[in-house]
């Protein structure tokens, strides 16, 4: 922490920048909340644990609401379990590709919004930025199946002074720092008004899968419950602690946020790097 004067003038700039970025990019409108079947739910998470996780608290799933992430689809487990909503954040999704390799990176997500399309046969909403709404609109793909429910909700970033920062997301004009789509998934369920909201699969362990070749750039392996993969990062090593640290400093922010409004998060791996959320074995 920085000195409470300089911390204080810092506060001030990104509250400026935040009410400029509110007035430039968010719909002043209210996110349609999750249509909940039950008081609590379960944010599936895509880390390696994710599995295991959902089969230790098989015979209590059904007493809650199950929220997929990211390419989760695209996995066995995704039409086992049926989850009824789905949370993209991701400029991905709504083809702005990695530039290393974009063209596997658009047919991969051009088979996931087919996939959506042609499997799910249960009722399930899909929330996405309004930034993609004209994107996804023009794709026509999703309008395909009634199932599947298309709702918006504003990712601008809100950053400064605590009580800006909250009565924004009161009004769901904004959101932390959406550096890991589960500090999405954390914010839709709060603003739905779950009571208990447990965590799946948020292993957040990649500091550990860092390395640096003998070209000097950094690499990891990116594990999820569904896949392994090695990839080089198109950034400096600094920039890699950074955007983790932007991360974990979401996680902070939502839990002081969550307490507010009484909403409880847990976190069912004891292994996860995130250690701001109290971590329990199974779920209640």
């Amino acid at each position: 922490m920085y000195p409470k004067s300089i911390q204080w003038s810092y506060d001030i700039l990104d509250s400026f920048w935040s009410v400029v970025r509110l007035l430039k990019e968010s719909r002043f409108v209210r996110v349609k909340k999750i249509n909940r079947e039950h008081e609590s739910c379960i944010i599936m998470g895509n880390g390696p644990s994710l599995s295991n996780t959902l089969k230790a608290n098989a015979d209590n799933l059904q007493h809650h609401d199950l929220i997929a992430v990211n390419f989760a689809a695209l996995a066995d487990e995704f039409l086992l379990y049926k989850p009824n909503t789905y949370v993209l954040c991701d400029p991905a999704f709504w083809f702005q590709p990695d530039s290393e390799d974009p063209e596997s990176s658009l047919q991969k997500v051009n088979r996931f919004y087919r996939h959506l399309a042609e499997n799910v046969t249960w009722n399930m909403q899909l929330f996405i930025p309004f930034q993609a709404k004209k994107i996804v609109t023009e794709m026509n793909v999703l309008s395909r199946n009634p199932r599947v429910s298309v709702c918006y909700f504003n990712r601008t970033k809100i950053e400064g002074f605590k009580c800006l920062k909250h009565a924004m997301l009161k009004r769901q004009w904004g959101m932390f720092r959406t550096q890991n789509v589960i500090v999405a998934a954390l914010l839709l369920a709060i603003y739905s008004n779950y009571k208990d909201v447990y965590l799946a699969g948020l292993d957040f362990d990649w500091t550990k899968n860092l390395r640096v070749d003998e070209n000097n750039d950094v690499c990891f392996s990116d594990n999820h419950f569904y896949a392994k993969t090695d990839r080089k990062m198109s950034q400096a090593m600094y920039e890699t602690y950074y955007s983790l640290y932007c991360a974990h400093a979401s996680f902070y922010n939502i839990k002081n946020y969550a307490e507010t409004a009484g909403v409880n998060i847990f976190n069912l791996n004891k292994q996860s790097f995130v250690n701001c959320f109290e971590k329990k074995d199974k779920i209640l």
